[in-house]
């Protein structure tokens, strides 16, 4: 749920159960992304240590800026809105 509440904000989701919809869920940003970006700062730790688990949290909600939990580097996703 986390991933798709990240790549599109103000989903929703509809919970289907025996065939009829028992919830709809209103996805938002997660405040913790974990192992779904990468941290492109080559002297974070994660660089160099490739075990660790890749976790963003959300710096700013209202700019949706995430950053790397171990240095700090912001992550500037290619999550620009999509014009039609």
């Amino acid at each position: 749920m986390d991933v798709l509440g990240f790549i599109d904000p103000g989903i929703t989701v509809n919970i289907v159960k025996d065939g009829s919809i028992v919830e709809k869920k209103k996805l938002q940003l997660p405040n913790k992304l974990t192992n779904i970006v990468r941290c492109k700062n080559p002297r974070c730790i994660t660089s160099i240590e490739q075990e660790l688990p890749q976790v963003f949290f959300l710096a700013d909600p209202r700019e949706k800026i995430y950053r790397c939990q171990y240095c700090e580097e912001k992550y500037d996703g290619k999550r620009q809105k999509h014009h039609h």
